[in-house]
């Protein structure tokens, strides 16, 4: 059986393979009821001027919003929403800060990381969301979470 400090310092020296890259926090809260404003831009949809030079961008726009609005519809009703946000500092540093082993699990948790321990065979280490640039998470700013992992499996 592979000892859980072992297994922390592996995990640790991959993430830290990475340590320049910008950390994006990941915080997860209630979700909010997204039915309300998802009215609010159907009806600014109905409402569009056909004659209006710029209908078709207003149009994409609004669709666009209104498509991810359907979606946290859709998803709150797991009751969790994870909002992305910079952090200005890179990985490396952000981890350093955490000094308690159970605050750096909680960060990775709230990441989807996913460590699998297979007697005989080195660790499988899935860094979830740890890596991806804020830019390529969906819906930046405001995402979510298509499942919350309640562990780390080991």
């Amino acid at each position: 059986m592979r000892p859980l400090a072992e297994t922390d310092q592996e995990v640790m020296a991959k993430i830290n393979k990475h340590g320049i890259l910008p950390y994006v926090t990941a915080r997860t809260v209630q979700s909010n009821n997204y039915a309300d404003e998802l009215g609010h831009v159907e009806d600014d949809l109905r409402e569009l001027d056909f004659d209006d030079p710029k209908f078709l961008s207003k149009q994409a726009g609004l669709m666009k919003h209104r498509q991810e609005l359907i979606d946290k519809v859709k998803d709150e009703r797991r009751g969790l929403v994870t909002i992305y946000g910079q952090s200005g500092e890179s990985i490396a540093q952000h981890f350093a800060n955490l000094t308690d082993t159970a605050a750096r699990r909680a960060e990775l948790l709230s990441h989807g990381v996913k460590v699998t321990a297979i007697p005989g065979q080195a660790l499988d280490i899935d860094l979830g969301t740890l890596l991806v640039p804020i830019d390529q998470l969906p819906s930046y700013g405001q995402r979510e979470s298509p499942s919350q992992p309640s562990q780390i499996s080991l």
